[in-house]
This record gives C-alpha cells, sequence and structure tokens, in this order.
C-alpha cells in the first residue's frame, strides 16, 4: 500500500508532518459472515499507521469506535445504514479533529440503506464489495459489479 505525501496550501509546497485523518469504517451487520468480518479487520490493520491518523469504527444501523489491536469485533447482526458512519463522523471525529476527516474508507458487502437528507435508497446485493466515499458532508457509495 502506498499513501502520498499531503501538501497543504498553509506550508507553501512543503510536506506537511501532519497525518491525513481518515475513517475507516467496517461493516459488522448481519450480512456479514465471520471470515469476511475477519478480512476487514486485516485489511484496515494493513494500514500503515505512521502514515495517517486512523479513525476506526464499525457500523450496521448503528457505529462502535474500535481498537484495532485489542478489539474483538463482534457482528451486531441485523441490517445495515450507512448514515451510522456520517453520524459517527458528525458527532465524533469532527469534535476531535476540528475539521472533516479527508477520508472516509467503507469496508462493506454493499447491502444496506443509504439514507441521505430524508432521501433513502435501498441498495441490492450485486457486488462482493463497495468502495466508499465522502466529501462536504455528503457520502456517495460506488459499488461494483
Amino acid at each position: 500500500m502506498t499513501l502520498p505525501v499531503y501538501r497543504t496550501d498553509e506550508n507553501d509546497g512543503e510536506d506537511s508532518d501532519e497525518k491525513p485523518a481518515i475513517v475507516i469504517a467496517l461493516d459488522t451487520s448481519g450480512s456479514i459472515n465471520d471470515r469476511d468480518r475477519n478480512r476487514f479487520i486485516t485489511l484496515a490493520k494493513s494500514i500503515p499507521k505512521d502514515k495517517v491518523k486512523l479513525f476506526p469504527i464499525t457500523f450496521w444501523t448503528d457505529y462502535v469506535k474500535i481498537d484495532l489491536e485489542t478489539a474483538n469485533v463482534h457482528s451486531y447482526g441485523g441490517g445495515t445504514n450507512f448514515a451510522a458512519i456520517q453520524r459517527y463522523v458528525k458527532l465524533e471525529a469532527e469534535k476531535e479533529l476540528g475539521n472533516y476527516p479527508k477520508a472516509i474508507i467503507v469496508i462493506t458487502d454493499g447491502e444496506g440503506l443509504l439514507d441521505m437528507a430524508q432521501n433513502s435508497v435501498q441498495m441490492n446485493r450485486k457486488a462482493k464489495a463497495g468502495i466508499g466515499f465522502c466529501a462536504a458532508d455528503h457520502p456517495l457509495i460506488i459499488k461494483t459489479v
């Protein structure tokens, strides 16, 4: 995995020593089996902590902050609502950071409810993987077939 050196306008093009803040959200809903949950955790643990400031959570219809090194991550059953990730960002991550994270990575099977601004879209399980992006307070889930 290669991560870039971030540059900011504040330091006139000099390399920044500040690590970018990244939220990684691992789906632990009822549709995630033990094998996939363990694979999600292994993937999250592979992100180099010396390159980014990682904010790991699990989510289903709610969220739980986790420590990847010590957490015993459980499946919470039930459905998946991607709005739980946005709640975590607004209620906790933004407050700790003082701003919005640089990126949000969502590890999911893609089955769930995307609830944005009172509009709900039911997502079908057509893919075994999902990629999540979030920018300017508007999460967008992109699925591959």
